[in-house]
């Protein structure tokens, strides 16, 4: 860096007043040559930006490290008003803070400011700016010290947005520190419990938020063994008033594997569990009506077959006997051709009414003849189905069957026109 001659003649002009009359100017200089240097020293070793700034707000030295800082040299600062290397919306407020240093008002400010680096880019420092007085105690020039934060802003902003995220977001959000005690929550968090206010909740314990206290210190043992956790939990509502939550949690640790903070999600699931137990009780109650269904369906079914076997009791003990007699109490001939026509037709009746109920049905399985009665009926296979707690497929396959042992196969006969058929 070159070395400029303000600082020298600026940092001379007033030791020397100070020290006039001092008696020994051989040691004078020597005191003030030191003071110097050990000033020269600093300025261009120091780890953190600095420069000489004349009253008129130009540069008059910089060091390396804010050359560096901002990519120029020596040359491209010396004489550059400090104002064009400061962010447009922070010039005026650096620049009247300037003027009440120089105007003697104040001896010193600090301020974080924006910088704009040669290619452009942002810097963030934090500016010390000093005053130096002459030996009369008027300003001379000001001295400004900078420490680039940008990596620390951008930390910040970047926190800043996170949480801002999770303010916004519509799960309710937590974090704990090691000992279970909240530190953060956002809004989703303090509507869900019903709390107006965060300090309400902070610091707090979050056992204090949940029902079963056992359950609770079950999941955080889970939780610190395993990392993460999720399941639910029967959580208290500031009110009093219960509500199950889906909790989604996991571990920070640090370096050394120890838990630092925990971060937990919630979702208030109390509507979807209430919904699922009333689908159940519903589902319970279906299959108590398809028990009584099958249980009438049966009995249905034994009472044709006891009303067929009456029938058939009645042609054999009563009918036939009485046309026997007749015949043998003699008829005309006329008369015997009657008895004769009434003989066949009983003779059809009591052969076909066992064989539409027994040969057209010769294999028929009892679930097969259940979903008969249901086809006959009109229901369709879902409807079937539901009601028999069976998959449509099983319905469909059940279909083929009968079609193939009622000989249906390659028909254009519908299953339910052929089933009424027979049944009436």
């Amino acid at each position: 860096m070159t070395r400029s001659k303000p600082i020298g003649e600026q940092w001379r002009r007033g030791q020397s007043r100070t020290d006039e009359g001092a008696g020994d100017s051989a040691r004078v200089e020597t005191t003030l040559w030191e003071s110097e240097e050990r000033f020269r020293v600093i300025f261009e070793h120091a780890g953190i930006g600095m420069a000489i700034v004349g009253q008129d707000g130009r540069i008059l030295e910089s060091n390396s490290a804010m050359q560096q800082m901002l990519g120029y040299n020596a040359k491209d600062l010396a004489g550059r008003p400090f104002t064009e290397l400061t962010h447009p919306q922070d010039r005026q407020a650096d620049w009247e803070l300037a003027l009440e240093l120089f105007s003697g008002a104040r001896n010193a400010y600090a301020l974080q400011k924006r910088y704009i680096h040669r290619n452009g880019r942002i810097i963030h420092g934090r500016l010390t700016a000093t005053l130096v007085r002459d030996a009369w105690g008027k300003p001379s020039f000001g001295i400004g010290m900078i420490v680039d934060v940008t990596e620390q802003q951008t930390v910040i902003e970047d926190l800043r947005i996170k949480e801002a995220a999770m303010d916004s977001a519509v799960n309710a959000m937590a974090i704990g520190d090691a000992g279970f005690r909240l530190t953060y929550v956002n809004q989703a968090f303090l509507d869900l419990w019903g709390f107006a206010e965060r300090q309400a909740v902070l610091g707090c314990s979050a056992f204090d938020f949940w029902e079963d206290r056992q359950a609770v210190e079950e999941f955080t043992n889970a939780l610190q063994e395993a990392g993460s956790w999720f399941g639910e939990l029967t959580g208290r509502k500031r009110d009093g008033q219960r509500f199950v939550a889906h909790v989604s949690a996991s571990v920070v640790r640090d370096g050394t594997g120890q838990p630092m903070v925990y971060m937990g999600s919630f979702v208030d699931v109390t509507a979807s569990r209430e919904s699922q137990r009333e689908l159940q009780e519903k589902n319970r109650q279906l299959e108590e009506v398809n028990t009584a269904l099958r249980v009438l369906m049966d009995h249905r079914d034994s009472a044709r077959e006891r009303l067929s076997e009456n029938v058939l009791a009645g042609v054999n003990a009563l009918v036939r006997p009485s046309l026997r007699r007749l015949r043998e109490s003699g008829l005309t001939p006329a008369q015997e051709a009657l008895a004769d026509m009434l003989e066949v037709h009983l003779q059809e009746l009591t052969e076909s009414l066992p064989k539409r109920l027994s040969e057209r049905f010769s294999g028929i399985t009892p679930r097969e003849m259940e979903i008969a009665a249901m086809i006959r009926q009109g229901r369709t296979s879902d409807e079937i189905a539901q009601a028999l707690c069976i998959s449509r497929n099983t319905v469909i396959f059940h279909r083929q069957n009968l079609r193939a042992k009622l000989g249906l196969q390659g028909r254009k006969k519908g299953l339910c026109a052929c089933l009424r058929e027979i049944m009436e």
